[in-house]
């Protein structure tokens, strides 16, 4: 349904004929004499005055360092690589990762399996989900009522802002909680599975899942829930640190994504050859306004650095990056400008104001390691408080922060 919703958008506003499928970006270069990008594709070569990636975060698989994984004969992919010919219809499965992917695709995978491990190296906080079909009245008052659509995106927009309330003040997620222990206590009636399945960091601090099925499904008598760490992979087999050794024929990873070291970043350059990822490796992972980056003029990043959502609608934020990016295009037309770049000292000040609000909030202080954060603890990942917030800073473009030529 979504794939159609955006095909018809594309038809309907006639962007079609500007698609070019199938061209992967190898390399892009400013020409800092020209002022415009180089881009060097599978498709062709090419010369722009803006680049706009849009390659997101959770895009590249995660794929885990443990001893022997390449040593495997059976059948293993990452969830996001999903492999459609291998039919697991009575397999003995191995799936690694207990995070939001997994918590999308066992339900529907494990009546298949003979027997499916389930290795778990940290419980997440999961509350129920309200996900209920439309009635013929709600579907009716959507397509024809005036406004009724609108009202419902702004309400759950709007009304999802209470959870960056409590993330922002970890100290008052009690009842966040108290819902989620309440959905584990309802549905796990083993109190040795619900301490297994209990996280011990603050709810929020690693992502917040919604789930009615994740707990039934692992309840099931062909699932076994591992909490062992994983000693290594041989060619038919995983053994744990216990040296308990297990057989399957079939693996699938739920390891997430590498959202701090993006491929696309190892791909544009600056006018000095250097890339973005040197870049932040050097000098840290930031951007102005989340979009635009020092050192490398008329780039835009939809989804950069500290734009990622932990309590709305991604789509929300990617919205208000493209009003940003459309104002700054429409700035360059009118006083005939050939290339913005942000002022180190307008991104340097702006990255101060956003760390510092994230210091206190429950991504930064809720005792846990996630995907928010780099190698180096820092979190150049979660937008730290309320999405209008961010509407407001990129509702209008802020020129005298850009260095400009004509």
């Amino acid at each position: 349904e979504v794939h159609d919703y955006l095909r018809d958008c594309a038809h309907k506003h006639g962007v079609l004929p500007y698609l070019r499928y199938n061209h992967e970006l190898l390399t892009a270069h400013w020409n800092d004499t020209h002022h415009h990008w180089d881009l060097h594709t599978t498709g062709g070569r090419y010369t722009t005055q803006f680049l706009i990636t849009g390659t997101g975060y959770l895009s590249t698989p995660a794929i885990p360092d443990i001893p022997g994984i390449h040593t495997f004969t059976g059948t293993l992919f990452h969830s996001a690589q999903w492999n459609h010919h291998h039919n697991l219809t009575g397999r003995t499965i191995a799936v690694i990762g207990t995070g939001a992917s997994a918590i999308q695709f066992l339900p529907h995978i494990q009546p298949q399996a003979a027997r499916l491990d389930l290795y778990q190296r940290t419980p997440p906080w999961i509350a129920p989900k309200p996900d209920k079909p439309n009635t013929p009245r709600h579907t009716w008052m959507l397509r024809h009522l005036p406004g009724y659509q609108q009202f419902r995106r702004n309400f759950n927009k709007h009304g999802r802002e209470i959870i960056a309330y409590f993330m922002s003040r970890p100290t008052r997620t009690t009842a966040m909680k108290n819902m989620a222990t309440t959905h584990l206590k309802k549905s796990v009636p083993d109190p040795h599975l619900r301490t297994l399945l209990t996280p011990d960091y603050t709810i929020g601090c690693k992502r917040l899942l919604f789930s009615n099925t994740w707990y039934p499904a692992i309840q099931q008598p062909n699932v076994n829930i591992i909490t062992t760490p994983i000693k290594n992979i041989g060619p038919t087999h995983i053994t744990t640190t216990d040296g308990t050794t297990r057989h399957i024929d079939t693996i699938i990873l739920a390891t997430g994504f590498t959202p701090t070291n993006q491929p696309i970043t190892h791909r544009i350059h600056n006018a000095n050859g250097t890339t973005l990822n040197q870049t932040w490796t050097q000098h840290g992972i930031q951007a102005h306004r989340g979009t635009t980056i020092h050192g490398y003029p008329n780039l835009f990043m939809l989804l950069g650095p500290n734009t990622t959502l932990g309590h709305s609608s991604q789509t929300v934020i990617i919205e208000a990056q493209i009003t940003y990016i459309i104002q700054a295009l429409k700035t360059t037309t009118t006083h005939n400008i050939t290339s913005l770049h942000p002022r180190h000292q307008a991104q340097t000040h702006y990255n101060t104001q956003l760390q510092n609000k994230l210091k206190n909030t429950v991504w930064n202080t809720g005792n846990c390691h996630s995907w928010y954060h780099d190698t180096h603890g820092n979190n150049p990942t979660i937008w730290p408080t309320y999405t209008h917030t961010y509407h407001k800073q990129t509702n209008h473009f802020d020129h005298t922060n850009y260095q400009t030529t004509t």
